[in-house]
């Protein structure tokens, strides 16, 4: 699996807007090709993020980095610190 492909199922699996980990997107990927090596799937991810293809946002409930395409919302609960 080429690394347009990877991006292009990431792609797929942000559209839906509610954010995903990375371990969530490795997984996912993992189920529809189990042979990807997942360095591949991270850096691909990585290189996405530092495009700004794709948006990284800290998660406080779930002590975790939701990543988002950029121009979709998360709702503010899931990002806050609900402290407030």
């Amino acid at each position: 699996m080429d690394n347009t492909e990877i991006e292009k199922m990431i792609v797929d699996l942000l559209k839906k807007g509610e954010g995903k980990t990375s371990e969530e997107i490795r997984d996912a990927i993992l189920n529809k090709n189990p042979e990807t090596p997942i360095i591949q799937i991270r850096k691909v991810l990585a290189e996405m993020t530092r495009e700004g293809k794709v948006e990284k946002r800290p998660d406080y409930k779930r002590k975790k980095f939701l990543f988002t395409l950029m121009g979709n919302k998360v709702t503010k609960e899931s990002t806050s610190e609900g402290g407030d």
